[in-house]
């Protein structure tokens, strides 16, 4: 195989890149041992594939040393082994590296003592001159000081300049656990080692993800329970009493819970006569931001409506955020008619959603105060300088207070609260009695439940070794009791993950062995399942014959059972099949079919997926001006669900047409 170039997975330069190998016109990937020897190659399967090409590479084969590629930047590169790359870093490393995290990060990465030390001696002369230099620093955030800082805020909600956004730090005193509480009583529940747990918190997965991933292997209505409970605390009050006396109109929310709501009920307003709030997607579509109507505006939805609450999470996880709630962010960080944002509670660790889109805009007009909650420091330093999730570093005017958010409100009530008694409310509630509920009854008897929900978890991770090991765990279990329903899921799940470490035997294995089952038992949703997967599979080991077989036997099932969701789910995996088989009229038949369920049934995803792909066929056609069409379609759709991802593929995609009018 012969290196040809590098993808860099959207990561900034200096970094390391995913090298891309080329055998008779076909891409590849390197599929490693741990040994960090060369066991294969997978073909990449990405359409228009966007590398950086690298001259004069190479050619490696099996039982090779693993490949390492550093992207330099300016189309440079070091190549090697761990071994070779190694010694060049650590002679270059001076040269290419102002900051000692990212050298951490490098020999983290090649297990490089020499490397990690030199990284470890900076930051150590880092922190040290830090200390020094800090008092020869005058920003104006240092300039203002905290009590003039304070005084400003003060002003500034008096005169109706300020708009808030509340996360879950504002409802901790109401009793209710904020995502560090939550997620851990939840796991140690299922088993989860305490290794295993701070793997987990500290993988940074988003709490949308964790719950979506517990909604589809569990019963989660208990969980979800959790956020009817507690009462408002003196920061509720606080937010209601600046609304009802017009200090502020607008307060957004990433809360579940109704405290808010619960606060201006005690004030005397009334919702949908003195206020609105806004949660559903309906609501956000016609939402005029332009009037001055006081409003609550719930992001990720709210406990009133569980069902859409759990919609708008599911969308979340999957880095989907609509245009109507976008439109809501623009709003609020660049075009609305107040002056500055108050940030209260809120951690900006919204990554699938919230924080992208704000880094995102071109008008970043509004300052932004954001209050770090400490109770053992008092200190002011530009936003800028917060160095994890954040995505107000372009943000020319904003700053971050770490200050007791309880004496913030304090100070702020003596003013705002005409003449009542400041009273910090704390309130307690049994919330863990609601994990527990959720775990007797998503157990239900099945001793298999723990080990399926850590795989689930580690699998959505890409950490296939753990999850590999929970679901064979599961396997084994659900087969020594009998239940062959949950065995026969868990060895397709076996499947998804041999299929996604390129094992595809196993996988076909793995497969096979649950659509037998799924027959058996008569699931006919499941062996819909099974024989898609098994069919996917053997087209990409190039028995498309087999897959397509496959594949319509699946979709006779499907409509014979009138799921018109899967039905069109299979003809969209039969026309990418015919897409890879070259079978461009087949494909193109299947994919207008899928496409027109899709638009019946409203599923936004599938109807992507078709237009995309009938762009792309049409382009291997030569039929470019019919390529663009399709392809802007996906692009529109991809934008208006929030998708980043899928708008990237679908411009690069364009961006291929265009060159070929």
């Amino acid at each position: 195989m012969k290196l040809i170039g590098a993808i860099n997975p959207l990561r900034p330069k200096p970094c390391f890149s995913i090298p891309l190998f080329e055998e008779k016109g076909t891409l590849y990937t390197q599929m490693l041992r741990q040994g960090n020897t060369i066991k294969g190659f997978q073909e990449f399967e990405c359409e228009n594939t966007v590398y950086t090409p690298i001259e004069n590479g190479d050619s490696y084969a099996i039982d090779d040393d693993a490949l390492q590629v550093f992207d330099v930047g300016v189309g440079n590169f070091l190549i090697g082994d761990k071994r070779i790359l190694s010694s060049k870093l650590t002679k270059l490393s001076d040269n290419f590296f102002k900051t000692p995290f990212l050298l951490k990060e490098i020999g983290e990465y090649l297990s490089d003592d020499t490397i990690l030390g030199r990284a470890n001696a900076l930051i150590e002369t880092k922190v040290k001159n830090t200390a020094d230099t800090k008092k020869l620093e005058n920003t104006k955030a240092d300039a203002i000081g905290i009590e003039e800082t304070i005084a400003r805020l003060t002003t500034s909600l008096e005169e109706g300049e300020i708009s808030v956004l509340a996360g879950a730090g504002i409802s901790y005193h109401s009793g209710l656990p904020v995502v560090e509480q939550l997620v851990p009583a939840i796991l140690r529940k299922i088993g989860m080692s305490e290794d295993e747990q701070r793997y987990l918190m500290n993988s940074n997965m988003p709490f949308e993800r964790f719950i979506e991933i517990l909604r589809g292997d569990s019963i989660i209505d208990p969980i979800f329970n959790i956020y009817e409970e507690g009462k408002p605390n003196t920061t509720h009050r606080l937010l209601a009493k600046l609304m009802v006396q017009k200090h502020i109109r607008t307060i957004c929310t990433t809360n579940f819970d109704r405290l808010i709501e619960a606060s201006l009920h005690e004030e005397g307003w009334l919702e949908g006569k003195n206020y609105e709030v806004i949660y559903r997607e309906d609501e956000f579509e016609q939402l005029d931001l332009n009037d001055s109507f006081p409003r609550v505006i719930k992001l990720h939805g709210g406990v009133q409506d569980k069902e859409n609450m759990a919609i708008t999470l599911s969308q979340v996880s999957q880095k989907q955020l609509s245009q109507a709630r976008q439109r809501v962010i623009k709003h609020l960080f660049s075009d609305g008619p107040h002056k500055q944002v108050l940030m209260l509670g809120y951690s900006s660790s919204d990554i699938f959603d919230i924080t992208p889109h704000i880094q995102d805009l071109s008008a970043k007009g509004k300052s932004v105060t954001y209050i770090e909650h400490s109770v053992d420091v008092a200190k002011l330093e530009p936003i800028q300088r917060k160095e994890r999730n954040n995505p107000f570093k372009q943000f020319e005017q904003g700053i971050r207070l770490y200050y007791n958010t309880d004496a913030l409100v304090e100070s702020l009530w003596s003013k705002f609260a005409k003449g009542e008694v400041y009273e910090m409310r704390q309130i307690t509630t049994e919330w863990t009695e609601r994990v527990e509920e959720w775990y007797l009854k998503s157990k239900d008897g099945a001793e298999a439940f723990d080990y399926g929900l850590c795989a689930h978890l580690f699998f959505r991770l890409a950490d296939f070794s753990r999850a590999r090991r929970f679901w064979l765990e599961a396997s084994e279990l659900s087969l020594s009791v009998g239940d062959k329903k949950r065995h026969g899921t868990f060895l397709g799940n076996l499947g998804l993950v041999s299929d996604s470490m390129g094992d595809y035997q196993s996988a076909l294995d793995y497969y096979n062995r649950a659509l037998s089952i799924s027959q058996e038992l008569k699931d006919r949703k499941s062996q819909i399942l099974n024989m898609a997967n098994v069919g996917n599979v053997r087209a990409k080991i190039g028995d498309f014959q087999y897959a397509i077989d496959l594949l319509k036997q699946a979709y006779q099932i499907a409509q014979k059972i009138n799921d018109i969701k899967k039905t069109a789910t299979i003809l969209a995996n039969l026309g990418s099949v015919y897409l890879l088989w070259a079978q461009f009229e087949s494909a193109i038949s299947c994919f207008e079919d899928s496409l027109v369920m899709a638009q019946q049934i409203g599923d936004l995803d599938i109807e992507k997926v078709c237009l995309g792909n009938l762009g792309n066929t049409y382009r291997n056609l030569s039929r470019f001006a019919t390529a663009k069409n399709y392809l802007q379609g996906a692009l529109k759709i991809a934008r208006q669900i929030g998708d980043r991802a899928e708008e990237g593929i679908w411009l690069g995609n364009l961006g291929v047409v265009h060159g070929q009018l």
